[in-house]
């Protein structure tokens, strides 16, 4: 998919690709080619305020999928003895979610998730307690999420995970032996987005799942690659020019599923040149 944005010195011009209606913000304008440009906190204050639909680095989209366990003690392993902790994948491969008691085909959790919706069950206890859950590698927290007695009983929670450690959340019990169920509803996963400074460098305070960016070697001008976490071939692209009046071209990036292309042009003369922009990707 190819979309195309012009930006103004007044402000705003639309343009659409398909049904896509890209706003475009302009910074610190220049009548000839600047020389890279560093974005400050005041100018990104200016684009937030019109790109405030969607551009966030904070907010999680919640993603409802068929329900899937992750856990169970009573097919693998065995029950929690009083205060044992255990940690647990959501985002694996098929195998290592079965050695877990999971569904032998996998889950479908992508990476790059900050939480999931689930069912924590106690099977068969032997006595009242309760159990924790948080993210592996953070510290347990002095809140349950579950209370049980001497009878097998569930409840719903949203799970935060960490993705990034070695397995992606910790379950703890207390008070008495019992098996532990996990079944997950669906999941919470950050947005796709990157600032990128005319130079090609990626800022990560204002990006989200950007992995890298960098201008295309062996290109003119205004040629650039952002590569993400995550396959972006069938999203969507949205790029907002900064600085200069620029005609903005995304597409995917040949060669590599995870990347996308960008070319900024001068808006008044077609030529090639070097802008900051913000992308953004919905998948």
């Amino acid at each position: 998919m190819i979309t195309r944005l012009r930006s103004s010195t007044a402000g705003v011009v639309a343009a659409v690709a398909i049904v896509i209606a890209a706003v475009a913000v302009v910074g610190n304008y220049h009548p000839t080619s600047p020389a890279p440009q560093r974005m400050t906190d005041a100018n990104r204050g200016a684009a937030a305020q019109v790109l405030a639909t969607g551009s966030g680095t904070s907010e999680s989209k919640f993603v409802p999928i068929s329900p899937c366990r992750v856990v169970d003690t009573r097919v693998h392993s065995s029950s929690f003895t009083v205060g044992q902790t255990r940690s647990y994948f959501v985002n694996a491969s098929a195998a290592a979610i079965e050695a877990q008691g999971g569904d032998a085909t996998g889950c479908t959790v992508p990476s790059g998730i900050t939480a999931v919706a689930a069912t924590i069950k106690a099977v068969s206890p032997t006595g009242s307690g309760f159990v924790r859950a948080w993210p592996n590698g953070a510290s347990e927290p002095t809140t349950s999420v579950l209370n049980f007695a001497k009878t097998t009983i569930g409840d719903s929670s949203v799970l935060k995970v960490d993705t990034a450690a070695a397995k992606d959340f910790s379950v703890r019990v207390y008070g008495h032996r019992t098996h532990i169920v996990v079944d997950v509803q669906g999941y919470y996963v950050a947005p796709i987005s990157a600032w990128v400074n005319s130079v090609g460098t990626l800022d990560q305070n204002w990006s989200s799942r950007a992995v890298t960016a960098s201008r295309i070697p062996g290109f003119p001008v205004g040629n650039y690659e952002v590569v993400f976490d995550r396959n972006v071939v069938n999203c969507i692209y949205q790029a907002t020019g900064y600085g200069t009046p620029a005609t903005i071209i995304t597409q995917p990036r040949s060669g590599n599923p995870n990347a996308v292309f960008v070319q900024t042009t001068s808006a008044s003369t077609g030529a090639a040149l070097d802008n900051s922009f913000f992308l953004t990707v919905t998948c």
